[in-house]
């Protein structure tokens, strides 16, 4: 609800990213509220990561064990050619 944070938190984000070399911004849920204005200011394609079954193509999977038990993660098979990512993440708890 703060413009003005919004606007920080992101612009903070792309400062970051000053001097790394990269194709491609790839985000997982929620964070393509932050990793598609990235995305976007930088121009560089998104591409997103999601829980399994969300995404309408053909995917490739990650399985990894969570302190509670296991999850997956996919993204579109043909999103990433051989490319720099970078991966936004913005909780501070993973």
């Amino acid at each position: 609800q703060d413009a003005d944070g919004l606007q920080l938190a992101i612009d903070s984000m792309i400062k970051l990213l000053d001097g790394v070399d990269y194709d491609v911004v790839a985000g997982t849920e929620p964070e393509f509220i932050f990793g598609v204005p990235i995305a976007y200011e930088m121009h560089k394609p998104f591409v997103p990561v999601r829980k399994k079954g969300k995404l309408p193509c053909e995917t490739i999977s990650q399985s990894y064990d969570l302190e509670y038990g296991q999850a997956t993660i996919e993204m579109h098979k043909d999103s990433i050619k051989p490319a720099e990512v970078v991966l936004v993440d913005d909780l501070i708890a993973t």
